[in-house]
């Protein structure tokens, strides 16, 4: 049974039947309070269409490093990518200066053929974006799996393209600072 709380502000408390004893004691509730419960950190469920699509990330990253790992690394640093019948550098020939990812795929290269130490040295956010692919294909193929995200961050469960975002934002900045510190200053 369900009344108007002593303070006259409209919300309900649950109040036991009478004669029988409280299981609990006396509540409030309020319209939004179902939403409240421990049922509300529960893992979101994914829809047929998002678990398709986090497959399909997956893929891609993993047709990715696939892809790295058959080049061979410009022993320059820089340059791996032209085997993929990508040109130069614009920045490089335009402006003499390299782009802040120019070295980018010599570094996952190496990364993807287990020489880290190179990988770091042709650009250390090389490995830092091996690393956060390798993390997003697990958490990605546990999610397509279980049909749910598995991770959150508290209370707070970020949604995949907020945590898509917040990464690429992350990395962007690492290469812009890395490319300012290292032609710039």
């Amino acid at each position: 049974m369900t009344t108007d709380d002593a303070t006259g502000n409209g919300r309900a408390v649950l109040v036991p039947e009478p004669g029988s004893a409280p299981a609990t004691p006396a509540v409030p509730v309020s319209e939004g309070s179902a939403s409240e419960g421990p049922e509300a950190h529960a893992p979101a469920e994914l829809s047929a269409f998002s678990r398709v699509g986090v497959s399909l990330g997956v893929l891609g990253l993993v047709a990715g490093f696939a892809t790295a790992g058959l080049l061979r690394a410009n022993p320059s640093g820089q340059g791996t990518h032209t085997q993929l019948g990508l040109p130069p550098c614009a920045a490089k020939l335009l402006l003499g200066v390299p782009c802040p990812s120019c070295g980018m795929t010599t570094s996952l290269t190496y990364f993807t053929q287990l020489r880290w130490r190179q990988s770091f040295a042709t650009h250390p956010i090389g490995p830092v974006v091996g690393l956060a692919s390798l993390a997003a294909i697990v958490l990605g193929t546990i999610a397509a799996v279980r049909g749910r995200w598995t991770f959150r961050l508290g209370r707070h469960r970020p949604g995949p393209l907020a945590t898509a975002a917040a990464a690429i934002w992350i990395i962007n900045g690492l290469l812009l600072a890395r490319w300012v510190v290292r032609y710039w200053l």
